[in-house]
């Protein structure tokens, strides 16, 4: 089965003429791996890692399906 991309595209207005453009990747109905990108059943154990950095207000949430691609990840 082919892998397919959803992305849309939107323009927003700024306060001036000129436009941007922003891309943005619509939500899965499934959790992946953050290192091996494989599919992450939520019935089962999986491990989630959240960063927290100075600069961003919210933080970034990483999903791993095991502990081996969560050490992998880390190296």
């Amino acid at each position: 089965m082919a892998k397919k991309n959803y992305f849309s595209t939107i323009t927003a207005k700024a306060s001036t003429t000129a436009k941007k453009k922003i891309t943005y990747k619509k939500q899965n109905d499934y959790i992946k791996c953050s290192h091996c990108s494989q599919k992450i059943n939520e019935g089962c154990d999986f491990f989630t890692l959240e960063l927290h950095w100075k600069i961003k207000k919210a933080p970034d949430v990483k999903n791993f399906c095991s502990l081996s691609c969560l050490n992998k990840w880390t190296k």
